[in-house]
């Protein structure tokens, strides 16, 4: 059977499928790409780098399996399980946060004295935020 034709990539940016002197190149289907064509690897990378399904695929296919350990069993636990008496009788901790959402075994966050002028004056700063109008 005669192999489909190539086709011509329609959304290319203006120069990036020049083929030089020969016109605009044309790209094959991929199951007929030669990976020894560096050329059209490049090209086919340009085009295909940032779709969300490829960087995906190459994520989950290649990536992921390499770098990360696989486990029949999975771990996992919120603030309030990590912050809790089920993992160890006798927790100290910083939450990072000024607020009182902490595992009720900590109890009640003890703020030093003016931690919350601190942080509104950090966050109010000219040197830290910016105003930019949007509309």
């Amino acid at each position: 059977a005669e192999p489909p034709a190539p086709t011509h990539v329609p959304s290319l940016p203006v120069g990036a499928a020049d083929g030089g002197e020969g016109g605009p190149r044309e790209v094959p289907p991929l199951q007929l790409v030669d990976v020894r064509d560096g050329e059209l690897l490049d090209l086919l990378d340009g085009l295909l780098r940032n779709l969300p399904e490829v960087v995906s695929h190459y994520l989950h296919d290649f990536a992921f399996p390499v770098t990360m350990a696989k486990q029949t069993t999975k771990l996992s636990a919120n603030g309030q399980d990590l912050g809790g008496s089920m993992l160890a009788p006798l927790r100290i901790g910083f939450s990072g946060t000024p607020n009182d959402l902490l595992p009720l075994e900590l109890g009640r966050c003890h703020y030093a004295k003016g931690d919350d002028g601190r942080v509104l004056h950090v966050l109010t700063s000219e040197r830290v935020a910016a105003v930019e109008p949007v509309a």
